[in-house]
């Protein structure tokens, strides 16, 4: 993805993952990344992201708080105990259930 900077949106669901590197990829404004095995993510440069979806992975901690524009979030289906999202004004769609 590095090579192809001026991404708007990815949708790279059900592909098996293991990591995803998004930092150089300033222009998204949504990453759809669900049903991988990923567990890490850095958007902190991701500053135009407004809809992040990273259900069905390995996350136990994801960091949105740099993310201002953020108005989706879409997380269920990890492992993430806590997440803070007090600052983002934007969000208007949080779903993070895990099934029992």
């Amino acid at each position: 993805l590095s090579s192809n900077i001026n991404l708007n949106y990815i949708f790279i669901g059900y592909n098996n993952l293991s990591s995803l590197d998004v930092s150089q990829n300033l222009n998204l404004t949504r990453i759809s990344a669900t049903y991988n095995s990923i567990n890490n993510i850095d958007v902190s440069q991701n500053s135009l992201l407004r809809v992040l979806e990273l259900g069905n992975n390995q996350f136990t901690n994801i960091n949105v708080s740099q993310n201002d524009s953020l108005e989706t979030l879409s997380i269920p289906e990890n492992n993430i105990s806590n997440i803070n999202v007090y600052n983002l004004q934007n969000l208007r769609f949080l779903s993070a259930y895990q099934k029992l």
